[in-house]
This record gives structure tokens, sequence and C-alpha cells, in this order.
């Protein structure tokens, strides 16, 4: 169970250096072809790019932490508590999808799935 565990840090901290990857392409994919986006008042958007530059330096840094330190992230309550806080962040993000008219269940459900990485080795058994 230990080497599961470990597993399932090390896929989430590579979750986290790909959703920071994809988010620091996240304009250009999402301003090609998309009208409503082009729309967006300019102090929004700008606002807009100013969260997403903390939400890149977060997976990142967040990525780059589980990585380095996963034996002290299963083993210690600092560590715990990372992947507590994880799991509740990209489990009511999947949640968030259901305010938009258009929410995709595909995303839900892989929201659900990588809450699901950091969920299970804090309620698994500790050695």
């Amino acid at each position: 169970m230990e080497k599961f565990k470990k597993a399932l840090v090390i896929t989430g901290g590579v979750l986290y250096l790909f959703f920071g990857v994809f988010h620091l392409t996240f304009f250009r994919v999402f301003n090609q072809g998309n009208p409503d986006f082009n729309q967006i008042v300019p102090f929004l958007s700008k606002i807009m790019v100013m969260l997403n530059v903390g939400v890149v330096v977060f997976f990142l840094s967040m990525g780059a932490i589980i990585l380095r330190f996963r034996n002290e992230i299963i083993d210690s309550e600092l560590g715990r508590a990372l992947l507590l806080m994880s799991s509740a962040f990209f489990l009511i993000r999947g949640l968030a999808e259901f305010a938009f008219p258009t929410y995709k269940v595909a995303f839900v459900l892989t929201m659900l799935v990588v809450s699901t990485v950091y969920f299970v080795p804090l309620v698994s058994k500790r050695n």
C-alpha cells in the first residue's frame, strides 16, 4: 500500500505540473475562435490574466513541492493537509463547473478523478 500511496502522490505532483503548463497556454487556446472571449471588458480581461498567472505559479510550485517532498507529504501532518487542500480544491473546481450553463460532464468527472488522486493517500492506513 505504501508504494501505491507514493505513486498517487507522484501522480498528483505531475498533475499539478500538467495543469500549470495547461494554464500557460490558456489564453492562446481559448482566445482563438471564441467570440465571447473577445467581448470581455478590458478591465476584467486584465484581472483574468493576473489570476491565471497566479494559478500557474501555484500549480507549478505545488507540483515541484509534492514531487520533491513526496515522502514528507505522505508522512507528515503538513503533507496530509496539502493533500486535503488539493483534494478539496479539485473537487470544488469540478462542482463549480455546474455554475456554467454549458457545463461538461467529462470535465466534472476528470476533476473528481484528480481529487481522488489526492484523497486516497490521505485516508489510507498509515504504516
